[in-house]
């Protein structure tokens, strides 16, 4: 099994309305990883600030829990940033997820996008 970890980097965020809206986050959250081919078991969402931190538990398509993937969204208005964060399985497309953040967000260049690829396997 793969595992991959996914961090996408949205810099001069032009919504902070939405980047300040806990429950507009939780809801498209769940629709970005839906998309993705996740099935989303729990969202969970705490104001911080002006910010907000919402993680979402996830599986396959199968409705299978693998056991620690998971989605987060991390929003800083006062720094026109966010941040997304997928821990998840190699059949998820976690392209779909960034775009519609980006969408969202409206950052001001497109999304820096790291990925860290992980052979549980081997371990």
């Amino acid at each position: 099994m793969s595992s991959r970890i996914i961090v996408a980097e949205y810099l001069g965020i032009k919504n902070r309305e939405f980047s300040e809206d806990i429950e507009s986050i939780k809801m498209e959250l769940k629709l970005a990883l839906e998309e993705a081919g996740a099935i989303v078991f729990d969202v969970y969402g705490r104001a911080l600030g002006p910010g907000v931190t919402v993680v979402a538990i996830i599986g396959n398509q199968y409705g299978e829990f693998r056991g620690r993937s998971h989605g987060a969204v991390h929003t800083y208005p006062e720094l026109s940033y966010a941040r997304l964060l997928l821990d998840c399985y190699s059949d998820m497309e976690p392209a779909r997820a960034i775009d519609r953040f980006s969408n969202k967000f409206q950052p001001s260049q497109p999304p820096l996008v790291n990925e860290l690829r992980l052979a549980l396997e081997e371990l």
